[in-house]
């Protein structure tokens, strides 16, 4: 049996050709990260000026092909790479390796047949992958191979620990949650009509969305980080039952912490105060986890002085934190009362994906590059990377904050008589412009103002000059620092490698 089993190993185990697989993911992961921001710059654009596009490329079509190539395409094609790179280190040799290459194979495949069906209205999804059956059953076989080959590997290397629980965690709460919001419920390749309607549908979509949040975003972040930060900085994890109360809390709070999104619907108030208490438990959840790997760093009892791939590490760790702060405070009804319809709202997780989890994919994806390929990256443009982007996440996130408050400042403004001082939604949605009315009204045209501001160059005026943009800069500033690491990466990629030293971060104790 023995020897039957090491012919089995010797006749499958391409494990020597998983880099193949891991420098495909890799690349693919850069070249969406870079066509994804590219495409949020010009939904932002779209929000504010008439752009002169053909229907195909209208907003309705471009924001779901934005975060399909954001969090399906990139996020977790550096999951992938990340993922098969540890169990490479964890586990040795990886059985199932041709198995990984396939479903790399398919998981590019179901992006490219997702993105021409979304051009071709033949999708029947809403904004996060939903997509046309052919994609979603491609997409969701390429899940099953990952998760086959993972377990695979740890079973047969008879490992365990907290990174390998999180890929197979992350691995299979993706995958079912895949397979609840696009195979069968709601769409199937048997019919367009949903079989859960009405409330029980918008229910269905809010645990997608939750989900989509949770183990597409958030927890292929959280692999890399419990890799990366031992790893990098030569520490253990802080507390690794933290970390397994966090993975317990995710599994078992995600589909109740769905109700938070029905709060002043028609869904039983019952399931709207459960949603809200679940989903201020998985921002609680959420934030432990992101402690657990700062304290790593703060209480090893070392004082480090991070490089540019640390701080970067480090600063989106920070705004990790802040998100989840911000979901546990955002979360309690009359709050959603306030801010449920102003820039400040949590429920885009396009936001998150695409500023602090996006920077720790692209700095993980660079770490293992220059491993892979015996590279040391220039130092200069790695700061610059670190740089751009730590400002672009900043920025966007104090334009949000700050617009939403002052939203919700006027929009529950009253005037003496006790009617809403602001009536027109318009002028709520640019509240704190810093730009001044040049047309005002007057006896004989009372609507001067208005119709002024209606014309396309008073609109993309009030938009640029207010926290939108600021927002927008952000935006900018992370396109940026995204393009300048894929052209990083893809010069260096055309060269013969020179070596890699590992950094030492360890300051001096004073």
């Amino acid at each position: 049996m023995n020897k039957m089993l090491d012919l089995l190993k010797k006749g499958f185990d391409l494990s020597r050709n998983i880099n193949l697989t891991i420098k495909g993911y890799i690349l693919t992961g850069m070249i969406w990260a870079l066509l994804a921001t590219i495409l949020g710059l010009v939904n932002e654009l779209q929000l504010m000026a008439l752009l002169p596009l053909p229907d195909l490329l209208d907003y309705g079509h471009l924001r779901p092909v934005y975060t399909l190539l954001l969090i399906f395409g990139s996020l977790l094609s550096f999951f992938f790479a990340g993922s098969y790179w540890i169990l490479q280190k964890e586990t040795g040799a990886i059985l199932l390796a041709p198995a990984g290459w396939v479903g790399f194979k398919l998981h590019q495949t179901a992006l490219i047949v997702g993105v021409v069906f979304i051009l071709l209205d033949a999708n029947k999804g809403r904004e996060y992958g939903e997509l046309f059956w052919i994609a979603d059953n491609l997409m969701a076989l390429a899940l099953v191979l990952f998760l086959v080959t993972s377990v695979t590997a740890i079973k047969m290397a008879g490992k365990s620990g907290v990174v390998l629980t999180s890929i197979v965690v992350t691995a299979a709460g993706a995958l079912v949650i895949y397979l609840v919001g696009n195979v069968n419920l709601p769409y199937s390749a048997l019919g367009s009509v949903s079989p859960a309607r009405g409330m029980q549908d918008a229910a269905l979509q809010e645990a997608y969305r939750t989900g989509v949040l949770v183990y597409f975003i958030l927890m292929p972040a959280f692999t890399l980080l419990y890799f990366f930060i031992p790893a990098y900085y030569k520490v253990g994890i802080f507390s690794e039952s933290l970390f397994r109360f966090q993975v317990l809390a995710i599994i078992v709070l995600v589909p109740l912490a769905a109700g938070a999104g029905l709060v002043y619907s028609a869904a039983p108030e019952g399931l709207q105060t459960l949603g809200i208490v679940a989903g201020m438990a998985l921002a609680v959840a959420i934030m432990a986890g992101g402690l657990n790997l700062h304290y790593s760093l703060t209480r090893s009892g070392k004082r480090f002085q991070s490089d540019a791939l640390g701080l970067l590490i480090r600063f989106s760790l920070f705004f990790l934190i802040v998100a989840s702060v911000l979901r546990i405070v955002l979360a309690p009804r009359f709050v959603q009362a306030a801010l449920g319809f102003t820039w400040l709202n949590p429920r885009d997780i396009a936001f998150d994906a695409q500023t602090y989890v996006l920077m720790i994919m692209l700095a993980g994806g660079l770490y293992m590059f220059q491993k892979i390929n015996e590279h040391t990256l220039s130092a200069r443009n790695l700061k610059l990377i670190a740089g751009l982007a730590i400002a672009g996440i900043a920025l966007m996130f104090v334009a949000n904050i700050g617009h939403g408050a002052i939203q919700a400042v006027e929009r529950s403004a009253t005037a003496s008589n006790g009617d809403l001082a602001v009536q027109e939604w318009s002028k709520i949605v640019y509240a704190g412009s810093f730009a001044q009315q040049e047309h005002e009204p007057t006896a004989a045209n009372p609507a001067a103002a208005e119709e002024a501001d209606k014309e396309p160059a008073g609109i993309v005026a009030r938009y640029m000059l207010s926290l939108r943009g600021v927002y927008f800069t952000g935006n900018v500033l992370i396109a940026l620092a995204v393009l300048l690491a894929v052209l990083t990466f893809l010069i260096r990629a055309s060269r013969s490698g020179k070596g890699y030293t590992e950094p030492d971060l360890t300051a001096a104790n004073t």
